[in-house]
């Protein structure tokens, strides 16, 4: 989108009137015809305006809202972690362009009882692709098949968006895995 000057207008439209043979009308009616000139040129430009125009909002207002409801358990093959898809804003807007989902795990520690004392490290980015981000399917799932028996696992989810506007973490998730070790194959 073109936005122009007033005086960059009038140059396009000395331009446009000069450029008339000297009989025409239009070179005869002096100003209110440049005026008008003007004026159109301005209006064809303003027609080719695309899309809904808003006012700039703060990053920190457009991020995804944080994944509240993360839930950790055991299944069959590892951890299991569920979550409700965030579908708005920090301010409450709709979001359609929801990119996807970091997971992050810590180990917890017999020593350690706050979450803000655990070292997280990233494990999985989950990205949607064009039918899910416009499917809106509520529940999101992902099977962590790396545990280690005996363990208990941490976890937490970041969402973002298309433009890389992250949502502060989820609340943490714990869940201990008792089963055998995924990465170890039983003795035959």
């Amino acid at each position: 989108m073109h936005y122009f000057r007033r005086n960059q207008l009038s140059q396009m439209s000395q331009v446009f009137f000069t450029q008339l043979p000297r009989h025409t009308s239009f070179a005869r009616g002096g100003a209110l015809l440049e005026i008008f000139g003007v004026m159109a040129l301005a209006a064809a430009c303003s027609l080719t305006a695309c899309g809904k125009r808003d006012f700039p909002r703060p990053p920190q207002l457009v991020r995804p809202k944080a994944i509240q409801d993360l839930r950790a358990h055991p299944a069959a093959d590892g951890i299991r972690l569920t979550w409700t898809r965030p579908t708005t804003t920090v301010e409450g807007r709709a979001m359609p362009d929801l990119d996807g989902v970091m997971i992050s795990r810590a180990l917890q520690a017999p020593t350690i009882t706050s979450p803000d004392e655990l070292i997280f490290e990233h494990i999985a980015t989950i990205h949607l692709d064009d039918r899910a981000r416009f499917d809106k399917v509520r529940k999101m799932t992902f099977d962590d098949r790396t545990v280690v028996a005996g363990h208990v696992y941490v976890y937490r989810v970041t969402a973002f968006t298309l433009d890389r506007y992250f949502s502060l973490p989820s609340p943490v998730a714990r869940a201990r895995w008792s089963g055998p070790s995924p990465a170890t194959k039983p003795n035959e």
